[in-house]
């Protein structure tokens, strides 16, 4: 632990002399604002279709006794709806999740997972990108009206 401690030194000495790192921090600390308020969206969000899972698949996935394996991940409380919305969000094994949703209420299943992943994977998220990259038109934008406009 105490080397882990001293690899961690050792990058933050990296990061000081490297230019290009330093940039890209600063661009990252100036989008602070912004980011937090685009993580609040997204846990709002994720929130929203979390209680929506709850009212629609609570206790409808498939179970072992139908003849089915049983997902770890479900709707049954909210607790375990957080972390299910959260995991289509990342894309993790979410099919298995749509199989299972789709076994329980195939319209609802298809209009909750559509739009989650069109709100959440191509706005949210691409949100996200587009935050940061704006903290960089920025920043160069600064850089330019300090070094005169250069053109």
């Amino acid at each position: 632990t105490v080397f882990r401690v001293l690899r961690c030194i050792r990058l933050f000495k990296l990061a000081r002399r490297w230019v290009a790192m330093q940039k890209v921090l600063r661009q990252v600390a100036s989008s602070v604002s912004a980011i937090v308020n685009l993580v609040l969206l997204v846990l709002l969000f994720t929130f929203m279709y979390a209680v929506m899972g709850v009212q629609l698949f609570r206790h409808n996935f498939p179970t072992e006794e139908q003849g089915y394996d049983s997902p770890r991940s479900n709707f049954d409380t909210l607790y375990y709806a957080l972390l299910t919305t959260f995991q289509v969000l990342t894309g993790d094994e979410w099919v298995v999740v749509f199989y299972a949703a789709m076994r329980s209420n195939a319209f609802y299943a298809l209009a909750w997972f559509i739009t989650w992943i069109i709100i959440g994977n191509f706005i949210l998220l691409n949100l996200f990108v587009a935050v940061l990259l704006e903290g960089i038109a920025l920043d160069e934008t600064v850089l330019d009206v300090k070094g005169g406009g250069g053109g």
